[in-house]
């Protein structure tokens, strides 16, 4: 979910943000959301169609597209030009789109999908509300298990 990212960077200590959604309305609100909730913190929202304008310096992309129901957007995104050389791509969906993470790869970026993401986000949990020590890598492969096959995610 988007909002849990947006949480999770500002609590990172993120301040700005360009927010892109396929339904532009949906978009504007959610920045409104944002804006609400974290004062401190810059949002720009960016319409599909502008996404190709932006300069390349975003340090971290996160892609929370819907397998399925956002496709038509990713023909923006393959350019990557918004990613700083050596940036960060999070393919959020627990199924990765494997074409964008290739295109990342090309220019550069980092790639964590999100069944990796995942697995070190309930490692945190279970550290910290059960006391509980989990291998993050026994996780990461027993999620990767089960994530759809999309096509293999490339690693720089």
């Amino acid at each position: 979910d988007a909002r849990a990212i947006v949480a999770s960077f500002v609590k990172a200590g993120f301040s700005r943000f360009s927010i892109s959604d396929p339904d532009d309305r949906r978009g504007q609100e959610f920045i409104k959301d944002m804006e609400r909730f974290y004062f401190t913190s810059r949002f720009q929202f960016v319409s599909r169609n502008m996404i190709t304008q932006l300069p390349s310096v975003h340090s971290v992309a996160v892609n929370t597209l819907a397998p399925g129901r956002d496709e038509g957007v990713t023909g923006e995104l393959f350019y990557f030009n918004f990613l700083k050389p050596g940036g960060l791509w999070l393919d959020f969906p627990f199924c990765a789109n494997a074409g964008l993470a290739a295109e990342a790869v090309a220019v550069g970026a980092r790639v964590e999908p999100g069944y990796r993401v995942a697995a070190w986000t309930d490692r945190e949990w279970a550290r910290d509300v059960l006391g509980v020590d989990l291998d993050s890598e026994a996780l990461v492969k027993r999620y990767e298990a089960v994530a759809p096959a999309v096509g293999s995610i490339p690693q720089a």
